[in-house]
């Protein structure tokens, strides 16, 4: 639910927020001076500027509200089966889901349509919600790796995958087709945070709890997206995704000694990718 929100808030955001922010700059800076050559550029900039702060923003408020939204709609459902296992101390059956002026479950095909079971949902019938929980990772795949056997080009990517990990160094990709563009980068860079928020906020509901999805992997992933980058724009592109991740912490709360772990770790990450910011 969160990376669905906080993707939908980010597609939806980003061209209104642009307008809106110059239309109130515009109309501020009318205040001091009415040529509109001067004010246009400023315009721009601060727009430009301050644009993915603001999305980030966006993002997360929503990310944060439909989590919300979500825990407010289950809540009498989840007391109502706390309850029942209290009292009664047997599967709790919800039958108002059978009504028949529901949609669902009836339009559901049979196989997935719900039904009262002591052991709860059936293993096909969990996988298609395991699977919402699955976020596809998105290997980097090597310019070279064409010109592998057909079988082995699995193998490989693993095998080039796990050495530099092993070593404590990272890959280095060739300059290139091969390499990620600016934008492809900041884009999967912007999926590994968005999910690495979601662990975060995971935890904090869990009451400390591991979370499903190892933290390390994700923050590999970051570095591995940045060995990716063509090496002319690599310096660039670590620096102006950082600098979000650095605007970041001056949201969070000095008392949410986690997530600001986390972020720091986001920002080392994006350190040991650039010489530029050690």
């Amino acid at each position: 639910v969160s990376n669905l929100a906080g993707a939908l808030a980010l597609v939806t955001c980003k061209e209104p927020l642009r307008v809106s922010m110059g239309n109130h700059l515009r109309s501020l800076l009318s205040q001091v001076t009415s040529e509109q050559n001067l004010i246009e550029p400023v315009v721009n900039l601060c727009s430009t500027e301050n644009l993915e702060l603001g999305c980030i923003l966006i993002e997360k408020a929503a990310t944060e509200k439909a989590m919300r939204d979500i825990d407010e709609a289950l809540e009498p459902m989840i007391t109502a089966r706390v309850k029942s296992r209290e009292q009664n101390r047997e599967p709790y059956f919800d039958t108002s889901i059978f009504n028949t002026q529901n949609r669902y479950p009836n339009a559901l095909p049979d196989p997935l349509r719900p039904k009262p079971n002591p052991n709860g949902l059936e293993p096909h019938q969990l996988l298609v919600y395991e699977a919402f929980q699955r976020i596809p990772r998105q290997p980097v795949i090597p310019a070279n790796r064409s010109n592998l056997p057909p079988g082995q080009q699995g193998v490989g990517l693993q095998n080039q995958a796990a050495a530099p990990a092993a070593a404590g160094q990272m890959p280095v990709s060739p300059s290139g087709s091969g390499a990620l563009s600016q934008h492809a980068a900041f884009e999967k860079w912007r999926i590994i945070v968005s999910n690495l928020d979601r662990i975060v906020m995971e935890v904090a509901a869990n009451k400390g709890r591991k979370p499903d999805q190892d933290i390390s992997v994700l923050l590999l992933e970051i570095r591995s997206v940045g060995a990716a980058i063509d090496s002319s724009q690599r310096d660039e592109a670590v620096i102006g995704f950082a600098q979000r991740i650095f605007k970041r912490l001056y949201e969070l709360s000095t008392n949410d000694k986690f997530r600001l772990e986390v972020q720091y770790a986001i920002l080392e990450a994006f350190v040991e990718l650039s010489k530029d910011l050690r």
